[in-house]
């Protein structure tokens, strides 16, 4: 017994080791593994009946596990699948040891074919995966109809292939364990084997999943791509048919446009007439602070208007003027993702057409379009 959970203690620790750098959860669950190890040796040896105990590590190792799911960054849907599975299988070897911990406490009156319920139903659970996978691959085989349908859907075929004999090969391992563990605790089967036919079984298709894995990875690694991209590009906000309807071209007239507020601007045709109407303004007000010599200018001041951010993601400078209902005080890149997403202004609902990009470099009331990007339905 020691040698098997010696060999777990050293596989963890590396693990431990290795492959956790900068992921805190991962090591408390590997840890909560190397504990549970060496309290079973412990027990075992010094002929103490504390079993039950077993079972805090491994809850404790299954809410780890649960909150290393749910900081994942990979969000992708075939990887939640797996992350889902993983959960499910510690959830039932935390049903299965606790039944096995009870019948050694003597807290339940079960026979061993009794305590083995989970494990039944788990077996059962591999043969219908089994079965459901290999439905799959026949019905995919058949909904293949030339060569050239083959060639696309070779790698998906080659998945599957692996997939079904991983599946076979899970079942056959837990059926023979569980037949060879009850023959051990003297449960009358009609069906025995022997210590020497299981490992030897066990051997023979350890090495074949070895062979079969290491012809089919590339195959399997470029399914598992091919999901990455599908998924990538049907959450992407930026899709290909977005882009071709978004075109940014430089302004080749002159193109101005009158600031009435942090928000709201109009397109002049003579700003030579917004200029003078500043310039008057600004001497009449001169005149009627000379006796205090202060001058009071209607445009604002620089330094407040190089603080301006833009009201969205309150990072960039609002430089972009949203046509043609004239609303602005965001930034190019917020009215780009606007334009894509919902194509209404953000203030009255209307349908965006055109973003001017105006030069945060002006800082009078009269701002000059550097580029515009047109906006096709």
């Amino acid at each position: 017994m020691a040698l098997p959970l010696l060999l777990t203690i050293l596989y963890e620790l590396v693990m431990l080791l290795k492959c956790t750098e900068g992921k805190t959860q991962k090591k408390f669950d590997h840890l909560f593994h190397i504990l549970l190890q060496i309290y079973v040796i412990t027990i075992y040896y010094l002929g103490l009946n504390y079993y039950i105990f077993c079972n805090t590590f491994l809850i404790l190792s299954f809410i780890v596990n649960i909150g290393c799911n749910k900081t994942s960054e990979d969000q992708y849907e075939h990887s939640t699948i797996i992350r889902l599975t993983i959960i499910f299988y510690r959830f039932c070897l935390i049903v299965s040891v606790l039944c096995i911990t009870l019948k050694l406490s003597s807290y339940v009156n079960w026979s061993w074919a009794q305590t083995f319920w989970w494990y039944w139903m788990f077996l059962s659970g591999l043969v219908g995966t089994t079965i459901t996978i290999l439905l799959i691959l026949i019905s995919k085989l058949f909904s293949i109809y030339n060569r050239q349908e083959i060639l696309n859907y070779k790698s998906e075929v080659k998945t599957l292939i692996w997939t079904l004999y991983t599946s076979i090969l899970s079942s056959l391992i837990a059926g023979t364990w569980i037949i060879n563990t009850l023959n051990i605790l003297d449960v009358d089967l009609d069906l025995k084997i022997g210590d020497c036919i299981m490992y030897i079984l066990i051997s023979f298709n350890i090495v074949m999943f070895s062979a079969i894995s290491k012809y089919l990875f590339k195959d399997i690694v470029e399914f598992a791509l091919s999901l990455n991209q599908l998924e990538s590009r049907d959450s992407s906000p930026n899709t290909p048919c977005q882009d071709q309807r978004i075109k940014k071209e430089p302004t080749k007239t002159q193109i101005f446009l009158q600031k009435f507020s942090s928000a709201y601007f109009k397109q002049i045709k003579d700003p030579e007439i917004v200029i003078l109407k500043c310039t008057n303004q600004n001497e009449i007000d001169t005149e009627r602070n000379t006796n205090n010599n202060k001058i009071v200018l209607k445009s604002q001041d620089p330094q407040q208007q190089s603080d301006c951010k833009c009201i969205i993601c309150c990072e960039r400078p609002p430089n972009a003027v949203l046509m043609t209902c004239g609303h602005g005080g965001i930034c190019y890149q917020c009215a780009i993702q606007m334009a894509q997403k919902n194509k209404e202004c953000f203030l009255c609902r209307q349908n965006i057409k055109e973003i001017y990009e105006i030069s945060d470099k002006d800082l009078s009331i009269l701002k000059r379009v550097i580029s515009k990007t047109r906006i096709s339905s």
